[in-house]
């Protein structure tokens, strides 16, 4: 569904992804893990040409949709739940649902708001609040409702669980992976490594701007080389 080769972001004379190359298929949901500083964002911002890549091809369901812009993209079926949830604070929940599809034609169905709210029900009981006013959590789904709202092939996903409480990481980790279970194929950004894996189909690893390590997310939870040297996840049987 979703490929990548030799992807290359550049600030000034600073390389933060230094050509990669990974796919997505149909379906799956796979984790992009790595420590802070790896080039994950830049990643997804590069995907939604948020930032413009030095190079590098992305191929959607079979397009090459290197050299379109980012209302392209979204028009073809990609869209980003960004790091820090990013919704507008003087906006009502509303308001914000409906910027997520306005690329699109019909971009005022009732049916796809209504989808939302039926899916997110405290959004259809905050749906006039202004936005600021939500809880992290809250925001939270918004921003994913919002990305939903162009009814994507693709979701990029950027730290969902970020500053939420964890009752409602778990809600959103489930809301994933009912996402996955009706058709929607998931690129997923997050620090929270375990839970990560635990939901995800495979997974690839980011140091320093190249990519590690890849495999099954099984595979990956097992991985010393990944648990120990490049996620810094402490061996359990070690004494302290």
């Amino acid at each position: 569904m979703l490929t990548v080769e030799n992807l290359t972001v550049k600030y000034g004379h600073i390389e933060a992804v230094k050509g990669i190359s990974f796919e997505v298929r149909e379906g799956e949901i796979v984790s992009l893990l790595g420590p802070n500083g790896a080039g994950k964002t830049s990643t997804l911002a590069a995907l939604m040409k948020l930032v413009a890549p030095q190079s590098g091809a992305i191929t959607l369901a079979g397009e090459d949709i290197s050299g379109r812009g980012t209302a392209q993209i979204v028009q073809r079926g990609m869209t980003l739940s960004p790091e820090g949830r990013r919704v507008f604070p003087r906006l009502s929940v509303e308001k914000n649902l409906l910027l997520g599809g306005m690329v699109l034609k019909d971009w005022r169905n009732p049916t796809v708001l209504e989808r939302m709210y039926s899916r997110f029900p405290i959004l259809a009981e905050r749906r006039n609040q202004l936005a600021g006013t939500l809880s992290g959590g809250e925001q939270q789904m918004l921003a994913i409702a919002r990305a939903l709202m162009a009814s994507p092939k693709v979701l990029l996903l950027d730290e969902p669980s970020l500053g939420i409480a964890p009752k409602i990481v778990a809600e959103n980790f489930e809301l994933i992976c009912q996402l996955r279970d009706d058709g929607l194929t998931i690129l997923l950004v997050e620090q929270n490594v375990f839970q990560s894996l635990s939901i995800s189909d495979r997974a690839y690893v980011l140091e320093n701007g190249k990519i590690v390590a890849s495999g099954h997310s099984e595979e990956m939870l097992e991985s010393d080389l990944v648990r120990h040297s490049y996620l810094g996840i402490a061996d359990p049987t070690r004494a302290a």
